[in-house]
């Protein structure tokens, strides 16, 4: 089996400017990203989608050439990863060039490891691969006790009233996807089925942290210092 991990990063994030060339620590974000694919030493191609030149010329230093370009249409606001992913396969196909396994892995996920990408690889590799595999967190408390804020933003009220004034004994633990990274098989990111169940890689929240606002960037930060501090 042939495998690839993708790693999307389109120049036009919007909450963050230049989002997945940030500098954290010196380094452009996504350096994190490519070095763990490497590391893990599992992936025949590591691909970076993009569409901005910069980005791509930053890779290219760091030895991560994009193969090709993102097309215009992929990069804009309403491409799904899905829709990505479906590019990237296709125009492999199209130079000769098939893989049967894709990872999908966030370019802002420094905080993942190449022991992380090994291990979900095996947990996925060993089973029959009918799901597709999703790293994922614990929500800290009962999704049951969720709140919605009202119009006006004067007041919260829960979202299941009947649910809020009970226990969390009788709740199941729930969890969340981090955005971080999953893996799946050639079949599944061709395919225009919806897919609702996967196989859990679980991680901790510190390291599942989906950036998307200035907020997510100073926790990852943090984050980032503790996993440093822990390492030592």
């Amino acid at each position: 089996m042939r495998t690839i991990a993708i790693i999307p990063a389109r120049g036009g994030s919007k909450r963050i400017p230049r989002k997945n060339i940030k500098l954290l620590r010196g380094k452009p974000i996504i350096e994190y990203s490519l070095h763990t694919c490497r590391e893990s030493g599992i992936f025949d191609k590591i691909h970076v989608s993009t569409e901005d030149l910069e980005i791509a010329d930053i890779c290219e230093a760091l030895g991560f050439k994009p193969d090709f370009f993102r097309s215009t249409e992929m990069a804009g606001d309403t491409a799904t990863i899905q829709d990505v992913l479906q590019e990237v396969m296709n125009k492999f196909d199209e130079i000769g060039e098939c893989y049967d396994i894709v990872c999908l892995l966030s370019a802002t996920a420094p905080l993942i490891s190449s022991a992380d990408l090994k291990e979900a690889w095996n947990i996925f590799n060993h089973s029959d691969k009918s799901l597709p595999l999703l790293a994922v967190s614990k929500y800290q408390a009962p999704i049951e006790w969720a709140l919605q804020m009202s119009n006006d933003k004067t007041s919260v009220y829960p979202v299941n009233p009947d649910f809020f004034v009970k226990s969390s004994h009788g709740f199941k633990t729930a969890y969340y996807d981090t955005g971080t990274f999953a893996f799946f098989t050639r079949n599944q990111i061709l395919s225009e089925a919806k897919r609702l169940h996967y196989i859990p890689y679980v991680i901790d929240n510190l390291k599942g942290i989906d950036v998307d606002t200035m907020d997510d960037w100073l926790y990852l930060e943090q984050a980032y210092s503790i996993q440093q501090n822990r390492n030592k």
